[in-house]
């Protein structure tokens, strides 16, 4: 009984006779080449080992990367609205004594000015709603 050679560069050698013919029991080379399967022409084969682990990587560095992008986003807009937070205050102030000076302008045109009644045919045909039932405490002080 012949055993399969440790190299598989010679596999065809046990299986041939020595007369050339082919032997006819081709098991031991079916064996050896299943125990050395064929290199690759680097020398070397790849697990999926390192693909893997650097698709991880890759992976775990751009979530690091947006979440450090979307934490200064969030410090920029808070600091904006802080910012803005005194323009605001001011703008309600300054639309508070409007809508009390066009409700007193429209009291007046209800009371017959004609003046005021011109001004607020105007603002009407502009678009401009007035409320006339503001109460006598949100007019502006002098």
């Amino acid at each position: 009984m012949q055993t399969a050679p440790l190299n598989p560069d010679i596999a065809e050698a046990a299986v041939a006779s020595p007369s050339g013919t082919a032997a006819a029991d081709p098991v031991p080379a079916v064996a050896a080449a299943l125990a050395y399967p064929p290199r690759t022409a680097v020398g070397r084969e790849f697990g999926i080992f390192w693909p893997v682990l650097l698709a991880i990587s890759a992976f775990l560095a751009w979530t690091a990367f947006q979440t450090v992008q979307l934490v200064l986003e969030r410090s920029t807009l808070s600091a904006n609205k802080v910012q803005q937070e005194p323009l605001m205050q001011n703008s309600a102030k300054l639309r508070q004594s409007l809508d009390a000076i066009a409700a007193q302008t429209q009291r007046l045109a209800e009371q017959g000015n004609p003046n005021a009644r011109v001004l607020v045919d105007e603002l009407r045909k502009r678009g401009v709603t007035i409320n006339p039932n503001l109460p006598a405490a949100a007019a502006p002080a002098k």
